[in-house]
């Protein structure tokens, strides 16, 4: 029972965050590109500073939300 309840806390918190962070499904997934491509070819393209503000977003985001789920789990 309390796996279910984290998993569902987890989710909430991690939808309503993610309405937060990212205004659309193409920003998200832009930012998933951002985190596969190589720093070094964003510092090439120009795009260094895009690249590490969307890795950041990304990496908040997941930790916030699997953080809180755990909490939860913990918790009860």
């Amino acid at each position: 029972m309390s796996v279910i309840l984290a998993i569902l806390g987890g989710s909430a918190v991690g939808y309503m965050l993610y309405k937060l962070l990212f205004d659309t499904w193409d920003e998200f997934m832009h930012c998933v590109k951002f985190c596969f491509t190589p720093d070094i070819l964003s510092l090439f393209r120009g795009q260094y500073y895009e690249d590490m503000w969307a890795e950041l977003k990304l990496f908040f985001w997941l930790a916030v939300t699997v953080g809180c789920g755990y909490g939860i789990y913990v918790q009860f």
